[in-house]
């Protein structure tokens, strides 16, 4: 999506409300808008007042789900971690650590961790999760602790057998690390960590962000990182929008591009930001300024993704995980690269 129709679009909806402002639909346009430039909270705002109009509208409840985990100050993460019973009733501020949880937890249902379970057990077994705004258009699930817990088993089960099916043996694969050194498995529990999950989501999209025990570290971030490099990129004139990862990762499977193919023939930014705990996080950055082919693709990917279209281009169906899609051509090879028409 353009640039130019985007704004065009914009000014569409904004008329139409003013004409009726109980446009539900023009609202979850102007949702759509805010939330493609990842301004959350105007999206969150659109999407609530188009809820309060039709509480059945899926696609509104669905933008407020992702805009709401971007917009929940403090307070608003300590009632909700107490709604998943993760923290005690008495407790009155959140840690670090449970802003991490709460990312967790969020990541997970945005992977598809309620419906993962439910087709797991055929139901949503008793305790594994909670009613959020039972009775109202923002009505949704959440996962507990309990079934975070269960989630994240199936998950390592899972990705234990993904790695054997690679020649990967279980005592090796618990000493699988991330690109960044981190292990994949918890040293004490055998769990998946949340890196750990973060790296099986690539694998099952088909890149390779993990290192066996005998391969080095990296030598260097494939882009320069810190915030000082994205405010010198921002200076540049360009227009970018930051995604998700669970969005880059639907765009990984989607494209089949590398890393390496985003950032030199797509103009994507993808950083390396280290934190005050030492922890090493990435953050991606689309162009979003109408440029032509082919840096406008992945922007373009995404916009049709967070409006809920998720078919997978050159495949069949619209599967996160597994190969029931049929391969035709995407946008890169097999090897990542860009394809310009080549028979491989």
């Amino acid at each position: 999506m353009k640039l130019s129709s985007q704004e065009e679009a914009r000014k569409e909806y904004e008329s139409a409300v003013a004409l009726d402002p109980y446009d539900a639909n023009a609202l979850v346009g102007l949702g759509r808008y805010h939330e493609l430039r990842s301004d959350w909270k105007s999206a969150s705002g659109y999407y609530r007042r188009s809820l309060e109009l039709e509480p059945g509208n899926s696609v509104a409840r669905d933008g407020l789900r992702k805009a709401e985990a971007n917009t929940l100050d403090d307070a608003g993460i300590l009632a909700e971690l107490k709604l998943r019973g993760v923290l005690a009733p008495q407790k009155t501020a959140v840690s670090e650590e449970d802003r991490a949880l709460f990312r967790q937890l969020r990541q997970a249902e945005e992977m598809g961790a309620i419906d993962y379970l439910v087709k797991k057990f055929n139901h949503m077994p008793p305790g594994y999760s909670v009613e959020k705004d039972p009775g109202t258009g923002f009505y949704r699930l959440l996962l507990t602790a309990r079934g975070f817990a269960a989630y994240r088993g199936l998950l390592t089960r899972e990705a234990m057998s993904f790695f054997e099916g690679r020649k990967i043996p279980a005592k090796k694969a618990l000493r699988l690390r991330d690109t960044n050194g981190n292990l994949l498995f918890d040293k004490e529990t055998g769990l998946l960590t949340p890196d750990g999950m973060t790296v099986y989501y690539f694998a099952q999209a088909g890149q390779k962000r993990y290192l066996l025990p005998s391969e080095p570290l990296p030598a260097k971030a494939l882009t320069p990182s810190g915030e000082d490099d994205k405010i010198a990129r921002n200076e540049t004139g360009k227009k970018y929008m930051e995604i998700t990862e669970p969005e880059y990762l639907w765009l990984v499977r989607a494209t089949d591009c590398s890393d390496e193919t985003f950032v030199k023939d797509l103009a994507m930014d993808i950083f390396t930001n280290t934190g005050a705990d030492g922890k090493k996080t990435r953050r991606y950055f689309v162009d979003n300024a109408g440029h032509p082919l082919p840096c406008c693709v992945p922007a373009s990917y995404v916009a049709r993704y967070r409006l809920g279209d998720a078919t997978i281009p050159g495949m069949q169906g619209n599967s996160f995980f597994g190969t029931g899609g049929v391969s035709g051509h995407k946008l890169c090879k097999s090897d990542g690269k860009l394809w310009k028409g080549e028979i491989e």
